[in-house]
């Protein structure tokens, strides 16, 4: 089923601050491409093993800490650490760096399933107790890594307390973000203490970043199994539709088609925004038309596909840069699905040969061409994406 992805423009306004430091992925990991399988994992870094490392974590000198445990990602057995960063990350007494990079490493190295559970007791702990905001973000960021976790719903309480801090609007919205990974249950619904925590935030917050965070949120839990909470959720995303920035209003559409079904209706309301909206609501439509293209082929009528595919070309004649890359975007995506047809390829290919046309727009149109010919989708490199735990999760169309 195809799910509703993250929007990744430079013009996106969902960005929170990222760690201080984060791994690179190993180029042997599973995921890794083919072409990088030759890397090696190195036995020393600046001529310690990762033993040696982990002993410095013991030091009393909390510099030397910090520089061990911001090492430990170049090791390929790093999880040995796990225990002893979990440690660190539960002393109430450590150097408030030294809390910020637990909290880091806890979110980036590979825990052991023995040791989730303390993982996420001593995130909670930081999230829900710390005296310093910087702390608390972190926390609030790397309980999201758990969603796949038997142990999730241990974060469930500390992240409902977290959407409430007063100490920053980016902790609030990186405890929705991650309480919306933890609390989903694809087979027995979202947590419901979870999605009345997301609708207490529509209630009573302020901050545009987050009220967006949690319209996303209720769309990524899925939809709730109790009849009343349910109703409560279309309500509370029906009002999101009369918001002043609309591009809370484009995700309400979007996290509707989530809790309710795809319709007409959502769909005209969307090609309405890109038409419409301003530049960000125009490139948030662009995108989330791209992504439901395969499913309103699938559920609604060839009408309606038509009517969204033309929509989609005509924002490739958009005057602002973002939308129109924005355009290319869904146009590729959505050839990995179905053909969008000639007069998509045709206005792609004017496009790449526009010698005054922004290069970033230009470059989407070649890669979305390459995708109308049936090669794999490469446009979304061309996209500077956010951190993995700043994403939103990914709400499912029924």
């Amino acid at each position: 089923m195809r799910t509703i992805q993250t929007i990744a423009l430079a013009v996106c306004l969902l960005a929170v601050p990222v760690p201080a430091f984060s791994a690179e992925k190993p180029k042997d990991d599973p995921t890794a491409t083919s072409s990088s399988t030759d890397y090696k994992w190195p036995n020393t870094v600046a001529g310690k093993s990762l033993d040696e490392w982990i002993k410095e974590l013991k030091s009393r000198d909390p510099s030397v800490r910090e520089n061990a445990i911001r090492t430990l990602p170049m090791f390929k057995d790093a999880r040995k650490a796990v225990p002893a960063v979990i440690e660190m990350a539960n002393n109430d007494r450590e150097d408030v760096s030294l809390r910020v990079n637990s909290c880091i490493s806890l979110m980036t190295l590979e825990i052991p399933a023995r040791d989730e559970s303390a993982a996420i007791r001593a995130l909670v702990k930081r999230v829900t107790m710390d005296p310093q905001a910087v702390v608390r973000l972190h926390a609030a960021m790397a309980l999201g890594r758990f969603e796949k976790s038997t142990d999730r719903k241990e974060a469930i309480p500390g992240l409902i307390t977290s959407t409430k801090d007063s100490g920053s609007w980016e902790i609030r919205k990186a405890a929705i973000n991650s309480l919306a990974r933890v609390a989903k249950d694809e087979r027995m619904g979202p947590d419901p203490k979870a999605t009345l925590a997301v609708l207490e935030v529509l209630r009573a917050e302020y901050c545009v970043k987050v009220r967006l965070e949690a319209v996303m949120a209720l769309g990524a839990m899925g939809k709730p199994t109790d009849g009343m909470i349910r109703q409560k959720v279309m309500i509370a995303l029906q009002n999101e539709l009369r918001e002043r920035d609309k591009t809370i209003a484009v995700w309400s559409y979007v996290s509707l088609m989530a809790v309710d079904r795809l319709s007409e209706t959502y769909l005209n309301a969307l090609l309405t925004f890109l038409k419409k909206g301003d530049v960000p609501t125009r490139s948030h439509a662009a995108h989330v038309l791209g992504v439901i293209a395969p499913e309103v082929k699938k559920q609604l009528t060839a009408k309606n596909k038509k009517e969204l595919v033309e929509g989609v070309i005509d924002a490739l004649k958009d005057p602002e840069a973002s939308v129109a890359q924005m355009a290319c975007w869904s146009l590729g995506t959505m050839a990995q699905s179905f053909d969008p047809g000639d007069t998509a390829t045709s206005m792609l290919t004017e496009l790449t040969k526009d010698k005054k046309l922004d290069p970033g727009v230009k470059d989407m149109a070649v890669a979305a061409l390459k995708s109308f010919e049936g090669k794999p989708w490469e446009g979304d490199k061309l996209i500077k994406k956010p951190e993995k735990s700043d994403k939103p999760d990914k709400p499912k169309l029924p």
